[in-house]
């Protein structure tokens, strides 16, 4: 699902992984629903083991298991997909997006 450029990066990210100024590498997305994740580092030590910031209900900085949820997951017949779109962007400015967007602050794709 990832490519090996989006691969290089999170795993370049890892040592900062929690921190804002750290750069965004992928956008994972579930065409069916609102689910997000924007990948962040990749664990080199385990390569199921990313910090992403999880958009569903709420807004989260998380680490998640890449093969419990994400590799296997699919809702109503659909996978879920690499927004080939996305530009690499600095965690804290998608966060501010996000923030805002849940709020109704503003209605704007990030």
């Amino acid at each position: 699902m990832l490519k090996d450029k989006q691969i290089a990066g999170l795993l370049a990210n890892w040592p900062y992984a929690a921190d804002m100024a750290t750069f965004v590498e992928a956008r994972i997305f579930d065409p069916a629903s609102k689910l997000e994740w924007y990948l962040i580092a990749l664990d080199p030590d385990d390569l199921n083991r990313a910090c992403a910031i999880v958009v569903n209900d709420s807004v989260e900085l998380v680490y998640v298991d890449l093969d419990a949820e994400i590799k296997g997951f699919s809702a109503q017949g659909k996978v879920l997909e690499n927004d080939p779109n996305f530009r690499r962007e600095k965690c804290m400015r998608i966060w501010t997006k996000l923030m805002k967007k849940m709020r109704g602050e503003f209605n704007a794709t990030v």
